[in-house]
């Protein structure tokens, strides 16, 4: 059985998804979620609350037991440790955000803990995560609508992430933000390799995008759905052509499920605030840097 530890929001829950996905299949077992981190807060506020979120989409999940995560927790009782012994169940906790290519050595029985930020993880099963990852929220007017403005036009996904990044000190310590000269730059890349694009914003802050982005293309902020319902962004920012992405796992899920092979996707450089954080593996080498 792979167990794994879901944690963060819809983007970062579906890199999670994924690694413990791409493992049970390789190893013909039972695949189980544990969904008990979610809601939680440190008494610090380091954390922010997060709630379950893959229910907006077409995943075949199934969520684990109090006793599916006990069976790999380190009691002390001998009989538990004996049994942990002869199942070979093990307790896997991320070294470091750079992809461990002995991934699929862990086994057939255990638990992962961590964030599995990059695609080589689960590329193997692509065409399984695109189809499990749409999402099954039925769309209403308004993003049918949208849908079929992105179609019309050369659509360029812009993704500005603010959020907890800005309103939790110690997530804007650790992420940081993207300045907005990072969002020129990413435009002008955009601008001078595609012709006639068409902008649209996605942010959870698009109070602040209107009073303070401004370029000199066709734009529109996309603020038609609420934050229960990520998932209809993110489908709506996989059907642009190209995309500039925040150092945010939500918008690296919405151009990566874009399947356009000539697709342009430009990326933060710094994923985190702390350059030293070997970060290299995180993005496709086909995107763009800044």
């Amino acid at each position: 059985m792979i167990v794994v530890k879901l944690q963060g929001g819809l983007g970062n829950q579906l890199f999670q998804y994924a690694i413990g996905k791409r493992l049970a299949l390789h190893h013909n077992t039972p695949f189980k979620l544990d969904t008990t981190f979610l809601n939680q807060t440190e008494a610090t506020g380091k954390i922010t609350p997060r709630s379950y979120e893959l229910d907006q989409l077409s995943t075949t999940d199934e969520t684990a037991s109090a006793a599916d995560i006990h069976a790999f927790s380190n009691s002390a009782n001998l009989l538990h440790r004996l049994k942990k012994y002869f199942t070979r169940s093990k307790y896997i906790r991320e070294k470091s955000f750079r992809f461990d290519p002995d991934f699929l050595s862990y086994g057939n029985n255990c638990y992962l803990d961590g964030y599995w930020q990059c695609e080589n993880y689960f590329i193997e099963i692509s065409d399984v995560l695109r189809n499990e990852f749409k999402c099954k929220l039925a769309p209403d007017e308004k993003n049918i609508e949208m849908q079929a403005n992105i179609a019309s036009t050369n659509a360029v996904s812009i993704h500005i992430r603010r959020g907890d990044y800005i309103s939790n000190p110690a997530a804007h310590q650790f992420h940081g933000i993207c300045s907005l000269e990072y969002y020129q730059q990413a435009v002008d890349l955009i601008a001078a390799k595609t012709s006639n694009p068409h902008f649209f914003i996605f942010s959870d802050d698009v109070n602040w995008v209107a009073a303070n982005f401004t370029i000199n293309f066709p734009t529109i902020i996309v603020d038609i759905n609420d934050s229960s319902s990520g998932a209809k962004d993110m489908q709506l920012m996989s059907c642009c052509k190209h995309h500039i992405i925040a150092n945010s796992s939500f918008s690296w899920w919405g151009a990566w499920l874009n399947t356009d092979q000539q697709k342009i996707v430009v990326a933060p450089k710094n994923w985190f605030r702390d350059s030293s954080i070997d970060t290299s593996t995180i993005l496709p080498a086909s995107w763009h840097t800044i």
